[in-house]
């Protein structure tokens, strides 16, 4: 299904594709698991440990990340490849918001979850983390977010609150897009 909304959006690359796919899934997400996002104690997102537990994944994944860029980029001299799209308010809403949340449903709630369940930690992360960084379309950037997913899958099976990981991808998303503005 992310493969297929990843393949649309990079094959045709535009405002309604970047928007619609996303807020699709994110909308049959909310109808699958209505159950389990009614019953979530929202307010404890907001207590100490688990705000520390966002800092934690964020600061852990934005080292994780740089490691692998600079690994692929400089060692391997392979440059980030150019998709040609304007940063727009929808790529921001949908590239922070609603990538962060069908992301770690998807990579951490459903796959590592499952696969932890089976064949354990270390097994399900690694497989969960691969598949999340082949669905970023930066190849150049794909040892850096298999790190990110590494640190996410731990962050997510040590705190059992998938709502930390997503606050940590809303937070390194909405870095990004600051740093790819200022550098415009």
């Amino acid at each position: 299904m992310t493969a297929c909304m990843v393949g649309v959006q990079f094959g045709f690359p535009s405002q309604i594709t970047l928007l619609v796919p996303p807020t699709v899934i994110i909308l049959a997400i909310l109808f699958l698991y209505r159950r389990q996002i009614r019953s979530y104690q929202w307010v404890d997102l907001t207590r100490s440990n688990q705000l520390y537990n966002i800092f934690i994944a964020l600061t852990h994944g934005l080292i994780a990340q740089a490691i692998g860029i600079v690994i692929i980029e400089y060692g391997f001299r392979i440059p980030e490849p150019d998709i040609g799209l304007q940063i727009t308010t929808v790529v921001l809403i949908s590239s922070t918001f609603f990538s962060a949340i069908l992301e770690e449903v998807v990579y951490r709630k459903i796959i590592f979850s499952n696969l932890d369940r089976r064949i354990g930690f270390w097994g399900a992360a690694a497989i969960s983390s691969l598949l999340f960084a082949v669905s970023h379309y930066n190849y150049a950037a794909h040892l850096g977010y298999f790190f990110l997913g590494m640190v996410w899958c731990y962050a997510y099976k040590k705190s059992g609150n998938l709502g930390v990981v997503i606050a940590a991808h809303t937070i390194f998303n909405a870095i990004y897009f600051v740093v790819r503005i200022l550098q415009m």
